[in-house]
Parts: structure tokens; sequence; C-alpha cells
């Protein structure tokens, strides 16, 4: 870069038509157009433009920002940004001038913790002041069809793992209690575990043949479904179950032709709504809605002309999201039961939809090979975005809901903007497809699961692969960053 500019000025650079104080970037303006009117080569030019343009934003940054460690009072580093920046954009570059990608970042201002979409000058930040850096170690958590379960430490220096189940069968799901030391796993067997993730001694096992369970946002319980066609509420402390959310045999609120169908399919999926208070159960072409404290029945969503694959509750609660085999997917009123939207447009099932963090928008995934994004006032489909090979294995937004995540037949993940659907980032490096992929708690890494027997950690900002996961002997079916 230093020795394109270089050669342009020294070819354009007019000294005696210069100033002592005409401005620096000015002059690179000048030198710029006079290369392109002289049909200077293209790609020498663009070199330095690029450097132009860079200039020419760090110029327009007004506020100049002391960062320092929240603890120690320690000074880090110095900043220049510009009001319009968010708190996401100064710990991006705070992770920069630090190195290292081992913790997640927030920035604490006055008596405020910042939301990362805040921005500076919402956040009444001025310049010359100065922020607080707090810095959360992060664990990955793996799981793996060889049977185990590992925790990684991922702060600077070597990578510590920690081995916590190890099954006789193969694992199919794991997850970290998000006020606990617990560790839950399911096995293809249907035995469900709870873990010490410090020590990895077994703690208790849920009863009966579980085919998947989750976690309650607030850590307090576990849901279940089983393969005796229930869901169940479970302690997470105790592993004592507290509810069944009975179906078979019971009216679901409603004449509906299809209910008795629907009785006596296959329970294939539940799961709680971001407060806790909420569970969405799915039975054959019918979603439920339960209270998770005594699992009384609420009601039950028709409309759908195949099974329903998947549910999700919007990020306040109010609204729903399933996805069917019908190759739609249908947005909910949660208290009256009105379908609001119906989003068509996938010609083959749908395999998962969700909310943008804000609730404007959804995202869908679908056997036809596409991820596309919904507008929800509309209904309408804003994009599409095509999978490598026609495989969708996983997609989901960016916390801030600017990029969407998709990990797909290939050994490449890929970022697209979900304002314009291009693909601004492509991750290489696994050797085999992969299968998962998810964001870090701060959204400034992402953690990936491959068919290669690992997962690896890569920092969106640079494209980089900073850390490779090894230690288990046949493929990862997720791999999660926790703080």
């Amino acid at each position: 870069m230093a020795r394109a500019i270089g050669m342009l000025l020294g070819m354009f650079y007019d000294e005696e038509g210069t100033s002592e104080t005409k401005d620096a970037l000015d002059e690179l303006r000048l030198v710029v157009e006079r290369a392109e009117t002289a049909g200077v080569e293209e790609e020498l030019v663009e070199t330095v433009r690029t450097k132009l343009a860079e200039l020419e934003r760090e110029v327009n940054k007004e506020l100049r920002i002391v960062v320092r460690h929240s603890f120690s009072g320690e000074l880090l580093t110095m900043l220049r940004m510009n009001p319009k920046d968010t708190a996401a954009n100064l710990c991006a570059l705070v992770h920069q001038q630090l190195g290292d990608v081992g913790v997640a970042l927030r920035i604490v201002f006055g008596d405020q913790l910042l939301e990362h979409q805040a921005t500076l000058a919402d956040a009444g930040v001025c310049d010359g002041d100065t922020v607080f850096i707090v810095q959360t170690p992060l664990r990955c958590l793996t799981a793996s069809l060889d049977g185990t379960a590992r925790i990684h430490e991922l702060q600077r220096g070597e990578c510590h793992e920690t081995m916590i189940a190890d099954l006789d069968g193969q694992i199919v799901s794991a997850s970290l209690s998000p006020i606990s030391s617990a560790l839950l796993t399911v096995s293809s067997e249907g035995r469900a575990s709870l873990w010490c993730s410090h020590t990895g001694q077994p703690l208790c096992e849920l009863r009966g043949e579980v085919m998947s369970c989750s976690f309650a946002a607030d850590g307090r319980s576990i849901v279940s479904v089983s393969d005796d066609g229930v869901a169940r509420i479970w302690c997470s402390e105790t592993g004592v179950c507290m509810q069944k959310l009975q179906m078979q045999g019971q009216s679901l609120g409603g004449d509906r032709a299809e209910e008795d169908e629907d009785d006596w399919e296959e329970l294939r999926f539940a799961a709680f709504s971001p407060n806790s208070d909420m569970i969405v159960t799915c039975r054959g072409k019918v979603a439920s809605v339960w209270e998770a404290k005594g699992g009384k029945f609420v009601k039950s969503f028709y409309g759908h002309g195949e099974r329903i694959k998947f549910a999700a509750f919007s990020p306040d609660g109010l609204l729903m999201i399933s996805a069917s085999a019908d190759a739609t997917a249908r947005i909910w009123d949660v208290a009256s039961g009105e379908c609001l939207r119906v989003l068509t447009g996938h010609t083959r099932e749908v395999l998962s939809a969700t909310f943008s963090p804000n609730g404007e928008r959804m995202l869908t995934a679908s056997y036809d090979g596409t991820v596309r994004i919904w507008d929800f006032f509309s209904g309408d489909c804003t994009m599409s975005l095509p999978a490598d090979n026609n495989v969708v294995n996983s997609a989901m937004f960016s916390f801030d809901g600017s990029m969407v995540l998709v990990a797909s037949g290939s050994e490449i993940i890929r970022l697209f903007s979900s304002e314009t659907g291009e693909c601004c980032m492509s991750l290489s490096g696994h050797e085999d497809w992969v299968r998962s992929a998810a964001f870090s708690p701060d959204g400034m890494l992402v953690a990936s699961a491959s068919y290669d027997n690992t997962a690896r950690i890569w920092n969106i900002l640079s494209g980089e692969c900073v850390k490779v996961l090894v230690g288990h002997t046949s493929a990862l079916v997720s791999a999660e960053i926790v703080s």
C-alpha cells in the first residue's frame, strides 16, 4: 500500500502548485484524479483509492476515547470513533488492539452497561471520555457422534480441554445451563443426562427415553420430548419430572376435524419462550402453547397442511413462527391464536424459522436449498440466499440482525448481509462439510462444527481461523461458544 502511494505521488505530485498548508488528503485526492486521467494501471489506482477512503473515515471520526480495564483501571488503548459507531464497533477495535479473542467484551460507560447495538452518541459518549471494558472468558462446547462432549477454554495461549460426557452411544445434542455449571446431553439411545461441567461427574438422568430436550432461558427447568409422545418439564437441579404436557385423550380446544388425527401423531418438538413462561409443542399439523409453570394448556394453532417441523417465539414472546413440511412458515399471534402471515415461496419443506433480534424480519431454511429473509410487516420474501450443493445445515441472524450465518453443503461457512444479500465473508479451512455454525455471545466470533471431527473458531472481523479444536474421533454435531 505505502509503495503504491509513493509511486503515484512521485509521478503526479505537483510540489510547486501545493502550498505548505494544503491538506494532505486534498493532495492525495488530486494525485488519484491525475492518475485516472493519465490512464495509470487500474489496480494501482484502486489500491491508493482504498487507502484514501480509509484516511477519510479516520479524519471524520470525532471522538477520542480512552479505554481502561474495568477492574484494575489499567489503560488498555486510546481510539478514535464516530458518534454513530456502536458499542459492538468499539468492542471490535479493542479486540484488534488486545489480540485475545478468547474473551467476550462489554462496554461500561458511567453507570451504563452498553448494549451492543447502542450508538456512542445515544449513550452520551463525548470526545475525551473514558469507557471501561469488562472481559469475560469464553469457552466452546462441542458434541460429537463419538459419544463425548468437550469444553474448550478459549483464552490466549494453549487451549485447555475437558471431556465432560462419555457415553456408549452417539451424542445428538449438548447444552450448558444459563445459570449453573450443569451440562445437558442427549444420546442417540434416548438417554438424557445432566453433568457437572467443572468436574465431568454425572449429576442425574431424566427418566425414560428422551428424543430431545433444552433448558429454559432462566435455567431452572428443562423441557423434553419423549418417545411415548409426551412433553415433560423437569427440574434442572434434581432431574425430577415436575409436569407432563398431556395431549392424547384430551381436547386441545376447538372442534377442528384434524384434531383427532393429530392427537395420535408423534410429538416432535418442544421449546420455551424467551422469558421461560410458555412452551410450544408440535404434533402433526398442530402447534400448541402451554404455561410452563403448572403445564396448563393455553391454545392450539391450526392451518398448516403438513407436519410442523419447528416453532419459535418472537423475542418479546407475543408472536410465534412455525415451519412446516407444507413448504410454508406461519406467524401466529400467541394470545388470540390468529395466523397473521403465511410465508410462501419455498418449494420443499421448511426446516427452521426464527425471528430477527428486533422481531421485524424472519429467517427460514428449507430442503429446497435456500435460506430466505422475510419482512414481518408485508410478509414478503426480501431475499433468497443460496446454499452450497443445495443443502442447508444451519442458519441464524447475528445479534444485531445485520448478518446471516449459513452452514451448508460444503466445507465453507458464509456470512451474508441481511440488507443486500451479498456474501460479505467466506470462512474456509474445514476439510469436510460443516454441520453447524453459531455466533459467540458478543458476536465477534463464530464456532463451526464439521464432519472432519474438528471445530473451528473464527474472527468475523478478519475471517481468520483463530483456533482449531481437536480431540473428537467422529463427526461433530454442534459447537457453541459460551461465557
